[in-house]
């Protein structure tokens, strides 16, 4: 940020306008701010904080209370400055409260940013932003500093300038924060320990899904699922075997089906056959009839060039019969016409239509002689036109003045009442302040009143779930204990069958030694024996359901001691809620109506000063309209007298001249009509004289054309007679007994084409169905009829054994394959969470560093590690010029120790002094010393920031006092670091101090002048 222009208004030490124009140093960018101690030296760096950010320079004034007291109380408080960031002219305006007399209500402060681009500096260029929090939330985003941190690294206040040298680790951490845009680096820090959590929750997903592959196989390990994929293995291969066999089975019955089928297809082709040849038998009638059709039709072939020309003759005949009707038509219509045209040439040439072509002319000849009195007319009517134009103009205007006048005075009366409005809409705000913070903290109460239920909600469905699941568990544990405890009962009871099948008659018993076994026990359930190992899995099942149960149980004494605390939480909540009924939605709201009446009165006070202006500017329209009114009426009264004046001129012309002749336009439309009318009459006798000769050829045509086309039917009439005669002879010599005969058996080409197929298909088919049962008789020979109902049975019954075998088979595949699944998802989830464990043991340890926690030594987070190597460079180019002003005994250095024990490390700064050999902290340097070291780590900030930084820049430095401090030498080492500033030309220094010294070296002033009414400001160059 680099100021252009400064204006103060009844602040501080000002009473009136101050203009502070940075423009006038020219290239200089050192200069000295000068004067009387009181006089406004401070004032002038207060004011420039004060119009970025509301607040003073120093920490122990308060802004609001800097009013001049010198100012007139008529004057509001109030400063402007133009300044530029990163070459862009911006300018920012910021008032105090201000009671003015006369009013109840005191003007508020208020604050407008605009973008200056391509306006000149006494303009107002576009709004960025208006309101005082608001444009103080854009001046920081534009110079990338809060008020503090500008107090801290741009405007070194008097008596703080140790605050930035001596700042601890946080505080520094903020500024530089902002300074060297390193949030990103806290983004990557909690961006790593958001995948530490996700991998963690990855990893409990991986260990629920193990639990559900084993559940899902009915294990609990992955042993007991290994021994069971080995039992239904075995089981799957005897299902393999019994399919093998019922599959033979079922070869072997459908072989002997699929031959007594043959042989049973064999006796029915014979009798299939023996039906074919009968049909086709029955057929022989038809097939003779088609015979004699074709005969028939194949001798009309030999008439068929006779008939031909007779059909050529009769339609020859019947076009010249056509060709003589139109003639003939044609010669009516020649008449018609001849006789028209010969009356509408006698009609022409009448004495009437003479007489009327005479008269034609003769009017044509009037309405021209006419010209010269309607051009007279005319411009008598332009005139007319013209003052009547003035005449209504003047009037409208009058009209328009006396409405606008009216219109004004409401407009008055509008704005006096908009004032009134505002005032009593204006002087709500406060309680509007009040109701907005009462709402807001019943909106957070009432948003976590909701959460909280929503959550007691989700933990009473959990709790009764798991309520439901313990029960569920402990039902099925119980079943399983039960179903355990038969079968154990079982194989004690049936221990004695089991012995009993060892005995053979003659043979002792191993129990009681008889020799003879009338009646040997008998095994239950069936004759099936219980085995140790079906015992054994039921008791691991048994204990596997337990296990479950319990930990039901244990889940649902959790989600009820969750639901209790829940219980609590909401209970305290609504106790603690003034109003428990109202809810989220509904204080939303009214908190939305009353911020938008809130907005409405912070409007209202904006407004109401442009109303006071409106007022005053309406004043004065009302005024200057009633003038206005005034004028139009007399030039009103002075158009009237001229409008009469040109109508009675028009008047006198006019008589002369037919009324529908008395204009230009009337009179060429007469005289255009006239000679169109001449013209008309001669094109007309022209026309008719045409027609009639037309007429006359035509008439001859069409009586030579009727006389042609009677010749050509005579001759067409003979040739169809002889045409006739050679026909019928040709159906005589073909044995025809007429000519309706001979066309009674024409056939085309396809249907004697189809005729012969017919013909030919019949024959075919007798010798196939001949050639066909011949066949299936010798085929059949020697073959006995089957019983193949007795063959389908067998067949069948063989069927649904193998379909009993392969539906066995594949479920025992079902389930070798279901367990396969579950031990390859086991396997799968298994490898994913050994994978998981070794990223996330990664991911872990860099979090770890990243957030400065073991095994990270130096106790630094990323972004403190990051803002450290920054400090370090400043630190560097601090003490470039801090051991110039010390003349070598002071370095700057970062060091890593903490000021406290719970306090963060890493930013901390200390001094190195080369005349002990040393560090020690920077709290501990003497005032001047204190003093050198902040000037040098302000300007070792700025080179910094302005290497490294694209966005913030800082082109500017205040420094308020602390060269008091110094020794002459030391003083004389600070300015030249200064003057190498200026030489450099990359940054405008301003400094406030009463060093004699100074004002020596410097050329360049700001001189503050006091008087008893107020200071005054002027820079002083050269």
């Amino acid at each position: 940020m680099r100021p252009v222009r400064l204006v103060i208004q009844a602040f501080g030490a000002y009473a009136g306008r101050q203009v502070v124009d940075f423009r006038e140093l020219g290239p200089r960018s050192f200069f000295l701010i000068s004067g009387p101690t009181g006089s406004g030296k401070t004032t002038v760096l207060d004011a420039i904080c004060f119009a970025l950010y509301g607040v003073a320079s120093g920490s122990e004034r308060e802004a609001r209370g800097m009013r001049s007291h010198h100012a007139d109380p008529a004057t509001p408080t109030c400063m402007e400055l133009d300044f530029v960031v990163r070459g862009r002219r911006y300018k920012v305006r910021r008032s105090l409260d201000h009671e003015v007399e006369g009013r109840k209500t005191p003007l508020k402060a208020d604050a407008t940013l605009w973008d200056m681009e391509g306006c000149d500096i006494d303009g107002e260029g576009r709004v960025l932003a208006t309101g005082l929090t608001r444009v103080t939330q854009h001046v920081t985003s534009l110079l990338g500093l809060g008020d503090k941190q500008f107090r801290q690294v741009v405007l070194l206040p008097q008596g703080q300038f140790r605050q930035a040298l001596t700042a601890g680790s946080q505080e520094r951490q903020e500024i530089f924060q902002l300074l060297f845009d390193t949030v990103r680096y806290l983004e990557i820090e909690r961006a790593l320990l958001d995948d530490v959590a996700k991998l963690k929750a990855g990893l409990r997903d991986l260990d629920a899904a193990i639990r559900a592959d084993l559940e899902r196989a009915g294990v609990g390990t992955r042993e007991e699922l290994e021994s069971k994929i080995q039992e239904e293995s075995e089981r799957f291969e005897r299902a393999k075997d019994a399919e093998a066999a019922a599959h033979k089975a079922v070869k072997v019955a459908e072989a002997a089906l699929k031959a007594g089928e043959r042989a049973m297809e064999l006796h029915q082709e014979v009798a299939a056959a023996q039906e074919q040849l009968d049909q086709i038998e029955a057929q022989r009638p038809a097939v003779e009839a088609l015979r004699r059709e074709l005969a028939l039709a194949e001798k009309a072939l030999t008439c068929a060039a006779a008939h031909e020309a007779f059909q050529f003759a009769v339609a020859e005949e019947e076009h010249a019969a056509g060709e003589h009707a139109a003639a003939a038509e044609a010669l009516v219509k020649a008449k018609a016409k001849h006789d028209a045209a010969q009356a509408g040439l006698y009609r022409e040439r009448s004495p009437e239509r003479a007489h009327a072509r005479e008269e034609a002319q003769r009017k044509v000849m009037r309405l021209a002689e006419l010209e010269g009195a309607v051009e007279e007319i005319e411009a008598a009517r332009e005139s007319l036109v013209e003052a009547s134009r003035r005449c209504e103009e003047a009037q409208g205007k009058a009209e328009q003045a006396s409405k606008e006048l009216e219109q004004a005075k409401e407009s008055l009366g509008r704005l006096e009442e908009e004032r009134n409005a505002l005032r009593l809409q204006a002087a709500a705000a406060g309680e509007h302040r009040q109701q907005l913070k009462a709402l807001e903290t019943a909106m957070d109460r009432a948003a976590s009143l909701e959460r909280l239920e929503r959550e007691l909600k989700k933990a009473r469905e959990e709790a009764d779930a798991a309520e439901a699941r313990a029960r569920a568990a402990d039902e099925e544990f119980r079943s399983a204990r039960a179903r355990a405890d038969a079968l154990r009962e079982a194989m004690m009871r049936d221990q004695a069958a089991f012995l009993a099948a060892s005995l053979a008659e003659g043979e002792p018993c191993p129990v009681c030694g008889s020799v003879h076994h009338p009646a040997p026990a008998k095994p239950g359930d069936g004759g099936k024996l219980v085995g140790a190992a079906e015992v054994e899995q039921a008791e691991s099942a048994a204990r596997r359901k337990q296990a479950a149960a319990e930990a039901a149980a244990k889940a649902f004494q959790e989600a009820g001691t969750a639901l209790s605390v829940l219980k609590g939480r909401v209970q305290a909540l609504k106790e603690s809620q003034t109003e428990p009924e109202a809810s989220v939605k509904e204080l939303t709201r009214r908190h939305r109506d009353v911020s938008a009446a809130l907005d409405a009165c912070l409007r209202a006070e904006d407004r109401l000063a442009q109303v006071e202006e409106e007022l005053k500017r309406a004043r004065d329209d009302v005024a200057n309209r009633s003038e206005t009114q005034l004028q139009w009426e007399s030039e009103r009264v002075d158009a009237v007298a001229k409008e009469a004046a040109a109508r009675a001129a028009l008047d006198s012309c006019s008589k002369r001249v037919p009324v529908e002749l008395r204009s230009m336009d009337a009179l060429r439309d007469a005289k255009e009509r006239a000679e169109k009318e001449r013209a008309a009459l001669d094109k007309a006798l022209e026309a008719a004289m045409r027609e009639h000769e037309d007429a006359v050829g035509k008439l001859s045509a069409a009586e030579s054309a009727l006389k042609a086309a009677q010749s050509r039917v005579e001759a067409a009439a003979k040739r169809k007679d002889e045409a006739s005669r050679r026909l019928q002879s040709s159906v005589e010599r073909a044995g025809f007994e007429s000519v309706a005969h001979f066309l009674g058996s024409i056939r085309d080409a396809d249907a004697m084409e189809g005729l012969r197929s017919k013909v030919s298909e019949l024959e075919r088919d007798l010798a196939a169905a001949t050639g066909r049962l011949k066949r299936a008789k010798d085929a059949a020979k020697g073959v006995d009829r089957p019983d193949l109902e007795q063959l389908r049975q067998t067949y069948e019954a063989a069927d649904r054994a193998e379909k009993e075998a392969i539906t066995a088979k594949a479920e025992a595949k079902a389930r070798c394959q279901e367990l396969e699944r579950a031990r390859g998802a086991l396997l799968r989830h298994l490898e994913e969470r050994r994978q998981l464990e070794e990223e996330y043991a990664v991911v872990n340890r860099v979090a770890e560093v990243t957030a400065g926690r073991a095994p990270n030594r130096l106790g630094m987070n990323f972004e403190r590690f990051v803002l450290a190597s920054m400090l370090d460079q400043v630190a560097e180019t601090a003490t470039a010029r801090l051991q110039v002003m010390s003349r070598g005994r002071y370095r700057l250095r970062r060091t890593d120790q903490r000021r406290t024990a719970r306090s963060h490390a890493g930013l901390e700064l200390e001094v190195y002094d080369h005349y002990t050999g040393r560090e020690r902290p920077v709290s501990t340097l003497s005032g001047g010393e204190g003093f050198m070291a902040s000037l040098a780590l302000a300007l070792g900030l700025s080179d910094v920031v302005q290497a490294r930084s694209g966005g913030i820049r800082l082109d500017t430095i205040f420094i308020d006092e602390g060269f008091g401090t110094l020794d002459p030498e030391s003083l004389d080492l600070a300015i030249d670091t200064l003057v190498d500033l200026q030489l450099a030309g990359s940054r405008l220094v301003g400094i406030i101090s009463h060093v004699p010294e100074l004002a020596e070296r410097i050329d360049a002033r700001l001189e503050v002048t006091m008087t008893e009414r107020g200071s005054r400001a002027r820079f002083v160059v050269g």
